[in-house]
């Protein structure tokens, strides 16, 4: 009995969440790529022939992993498809379980305090590979049960529940750690957050950090997540968290087995356990507190969160890219007085840095191709601080960071090629390639600097896991070694001189160091305890500026170089692990080669079908039972499926097919639908006779992006044409003799447009500051009568009076012909009470107005069940005409936005109403369907 229980428990739980990870980029595969493939062990790798070294590498790495599976999770394996995207730049990867397939971006971090300091496929693929372990031996017991008649999407659910993302994610970073000597686990840069936490004698509830915050700084799951995991592996053996992952896949302890595994095999509870775990990270950092004064502090001190990146000091004004709760990345212009001037906002990008040289703002922008959204362009831009306006210097490259120089007026930029590899692009004032001046190489270049005597560059160099500061001298046209093979990061360099200033993990702990060009030495600059970054330096003053982690986030400090500077150069570049017990031991695997895998084309229109899932859409009223198809490029979809409508207690069943490799996405569309009634009405009786229909659907979409800097931007443009034949008795025994009627054919058509233009929203917003949304579409019916319908609507977006409060407006009309209601489905829709008939206008209209103010942030908890983070109110109107009546509702929405089961943010209101001027009504509504 007690196994059946747990069989119908997780059955629910897999169907109530199954669709938490299918949020794919689906359709965005450039065409025309010649795509090869290879299997390693139980990994089938599909990647673009140009990037076959990376193919390789990941292989090397899966196969030294299988053979001597350190840190084992249990000996399961499922196989799995990996593909490689070699024209994204952004710096990712993921291990999907539904469908169960995992994707590897190519292209690393700029920055070395983001990934490290080693080799980016390297690591991901110890990342991510690890996420392929977890999910492998969770998949056993009632688990593989279920996943053996439902698929994929049962155990994502069913996972995503029970396994906390803090687990999936830590474990991993452990992973990586332990297997390399670069690891983020190994980053002083990775923990800085949690030690100016710690140092300040915070200590948040399990909860809190499981949940995140709206008014507070909290360490993500990855950090979180290292911590709990390494203090299982290093405390409670290797068996610890393979035994409690198993467990928690055969649901031993029914309610929370993940919890009750913790508490099985380490006598705590996942509270106990957690807290024990932060107090001991808390007892191995060697201080006290973070030695910073209030003088420091370049900038008014405040509780606000945000990080303020760097500062530039620039004629007499300090400029300030900075990010907070309540804004995007903005650039600002700081003067004396602390007077604060809105210069731009940075927008998309692949790294949110600038640089400043003179009268110019750096940055580089990142968007994709408006159709094939897997392919990514970084372009140069700037802001000119003299005319107060933006230019943009390049077009559908792939720059990653750059510099100016204002003598010679020539860019210098990291440029990303497609098949993996970095190269320095020497370019004029208009953007135009004038030379490569270090060529295509795998080595990781980044952060290219003027001299500034315009005859040489600097940049830093990755390459087998450690990293090197050089310089290319245009003169004798060769690279020159400055610091070469350093164990620790070079992060942010800075020129003013002769002196290199750069932030260093060198010591154990991030601080800022200079480098003296002329003769080679290096002296620490600082002794922060939680980290530096980003130094720069007003070279009037000899004030250093720098970025310091806080609790409250990261502040610009500043510090007399010459003062309180180390007077003495370092000796040697020796690398120091920080906090060195809590870093696992290196586990150097063995370099042999795997077997030689035989190469070969992957043609991908033979593999468009992989029936993976079986999916139930929960409604009430029209529940759907499908069965799910995925390619492994997500480049076609399929669906067959069964539904149920309540309305009527008919079935429909059915299938469908999208194929979006062509520049419109197509699809086609076949179903019959059962047990439906014809109501046939004449001067003296209703007759009812029973019915099916079929119906066979074609469509052409075309979606497009043309999302720039701060804005999103999207346009669908979309046609359908619709049959459907009925099927019914014309002599059934219910009509009367010689009644004439016939089954009819339906033939619909339709036309869309959707344009969409938001600003990036900030992390406390709840609707976007300034955007709107255009939706338009037409209808006709064709046979067995002409019948027509047009539908407008237009939202719009204004920001409010305060930070995150918003007005939100929506106009909607709809005009139709007397018979639309019969053959056409009708597009109005209200989100109040209001209670109208649509066959009883042709032209109808809605005007609703929405305005949200953000009132608290409490953070309440019913453990495992509810964590709340915001209170907000929405003041609402709505009216709604035609040519026949008006009607109208205002009223007040309570909302309540928390996370529920640790997993899904929600946000849900109270509504109150008064309907007509009469009428007070009460109910629940979502934000979505403001």
């Amino acid at each position: 009995m007690k196994y059946i229980f747990r069989v119908i428990l997780l059955l629910i739980i897999s169907m109530s969440f199954n669709s938490y990870q299918n949020a794919q980029n689906f359709g965005g595969v450039p065409p025309n790529k010649e795509w090869s493939t290879h299997t390693i062990n139980d990994v089938r790798i599909i990647y673009d022939k140009n990037v076959k070294h990376s193919a390789d590498t990941i292989s090397r790495i899966i196969h030294a992993i299988d053979r001597e599976v350190p840190y084992s999770l249990g000996n399961n394996t499922e196989f799995l498809h990996l593909i490689l995207r070699n024209e994204n730049l952004t710096s990712n990867g993921f291990v999907s379980y539904f469908p169960y397939r995992s994707e590897f971006f190519i292209h690393g971090a700029q920055n070395p305090n983001a990934i490290g300091y080693g080799e980016w496929i390297k690591l991901l693929s110890y990342h991510e590979y690890r996420h392929a372990m977890q999910y492998s031996n969770f998949n056993r017991g009632i688990t593989k049960l279920i996943h053996s008649v439902l698929g994929d999407a049962s155990v994502a659910g069913i996972y995503n529940f029970l396994v906390p993302d803090w687990f999936s994610e830590g474990d991993a970073v452990f992973f990586e750690t332990a297997l390399t000597r670069n690891g983020r686990g190994r980053l002083p840069s990775f923990t800085s957050d949690l030690r100016a936490l710690l140092l300040d004698s915070i200590n948040y509830s399990y909860e809190k950090f499981r949940n995140g915050s709206f008014k507070d700084l909290v360490p993500n799951e990855y950090v979180m997540g290292y911590i709990l995991a390494t203090y299982g592996h290093q405390n409670y053996g290797k068996e610890f968290w393979k035994n409690t992952l198993q467990e928690t896949g055969r649901l031993k302890g029914l309610i929370f087995p993940f919890s009750k595994g913790i508490k099985r095999n380490s006598q705590l509870s996942l509270a106990q356990f957690y807290h024990q775990a932060f107090r001991s990270y808390r007892s191995t950092l060697p201080y006290s507190s973070y030695n910073l004064k209030d003088n420091q502090f370049a900038f008014e001190k405040d509780a606000n969160i945000k990080d303020e990146i760097v500062s530039y000091s620039l004629n007499g004004a300090k400029i300030l890219l900075e990010n907070t709760y309540d804004e995007i990345p903005t650039v600002y212009s700081i003067d004396d007085r602390e007077k604060k001037t809105k210069l731009f906002e940075l927008g998309n990008t692949t790294d949110p840095f600038i640089q400043v040289s003179d009268s110019r703002i750096l940055f580089i922008n990142k968007r994709v191709h408006h159709r094939w959204t897997n392919r990514e362009f970084g372009d140069i831009w700037y802001y000119d601080t003299n005319k107060g306006t933006i230019q943009k210097v390049t077009k559908d490259k792939k720059f990653l960071s750059c510099d100016f120089n204002e003598s010679n007026q020539h860019f210098v930029a990291v440029s990303g090629t497609s098949d993996g590899r970095y190269a320095i692009t020497l370019l004029n004032e208009q953007g135009m390639v004038i030379d490569t001046i270090v060529p295509v190489t795998s080595e990781y270049l980044s952060s290219p600097l003027w001299g500034e005597d315009e005859q040489c560059i600097y940049f830093t160099s990755r390459k087998n896991g450690k990293i090197s500061l050089q310089k290319y001298d245009f003169q004798l046209q060769n690279i020159q070694s400055l610091i070469s093979d350093y164990n620790g990061t070079i992060a942010n360099p800075f020129i003013r001189g002769h002196e290199l200033f750069f932030s260093s993990s060198i010591s154990g702990i991030d601080n800022i160091y200079k480098y003296d060009l002329d003769n080679g030495d290096i002296h620490q600059i600082t002794d922060i305890k939680t980290g530096a970054y980003a130094p720069t330096l007003d070279p009037v003053n000899h004030i250093l500026y720098y970025s310091v982690s806080t609790a409250e986030g990261k502040r610009i400090v500043t510090q007399n170089i010459y003062e309180d500077a180390t007077s003495e150069p370092l000796d040697a570049i020796n690398s120091f692990e920080h906090n060195s017990n809590w870093i696992p031991n290196y586990v150097e695997l063995s370099k042999l080669p795997p077997q030689p895998s035989l190469q070969k084309p992957y043609r991908p229109f033979l593999h468009l079908l992989n029936f993976h899932s079986i999916y139930l859409t929960p409604d009430l009223e029209t529940p759907k039972l499908s069965i799910l198809s995925n390619d492994y490029l997500n480049t076609t979809r399929a669906e067959i499926y069964g539904q149920y409508f309540d309305a009527d207690q008919s079935f429909k069943t059915g299938a469908e097919l999208t194929y979006a490799k062509w520049y419109p996405e197509l699809s086609v569309g076949a179903d019959h639908r059962f047990n439906r009634t014809l109501i046939i009405r004449t001067d003296r009786n209703i007759y009812r006779i029973p019915k099916s229909e079929t119906s066979l659907t074609g469509s052409v979409r075309l979606p497009l992006v043309f999302s720039s800097r701060q804005n999103h931007q999207f346009l669908n443009i979309g046609s359908r044409f619709d049959l459907t034949k009925e099927h019914f008795d014309p002599n059934h025994e219910s009509l009367p003799d010689n009644f004439n009627i016939q089954p009819r054919l339906f033939q619909r058509s339709q036309g869309s447009i959707t344009w969409q233009l938001t600003r990036r929203q900030a992390y406390r917003d709840i609707f976007p500051k300034w955007g709107f949304i255009f939706h338009g579409v037409y209808k006709r019916g064709w046979s067995p009568q002409i019948s027509e319908l047009a539908y407008i609507r237009s939202e719009f977006f204004i920001p409010g009076f305060f930070k995150n409060d918003g007005w939100k407006f929506r106009a909607q009309g709809q005009w139709n012909s007397d018979l639309a209601g019969s053959y056409l489905p009708l597009e109005l829709a209200t989100s109040s009470n209001i209670r109208y008939t649509h066959s009883s206008f042709t032209k109808g209209s809605f005007l609703t107005g929405n305005y949200m103010l953000p009132l608290a942030y409490p953070e309440l908890a019913i453990p495992h069940f509810l964590y709340t983070k915001r209170i907000a109110l929405n003041f609402f109107g709505e009216y709604f005409v035609s040519e026949h009546e008006n009607q109208s509702a205002y009223g007040v929405d309570l909302f309540l936005t928390a996370r529920y089961f640790n997993l899904l943010d929600l946000t849900v209101g109270l509504r109150t109403q008064m309907v007509n001027n009469k009428d007070l009504d009460f109910g629940i509504i979502l934000l979505q369907n403001l």
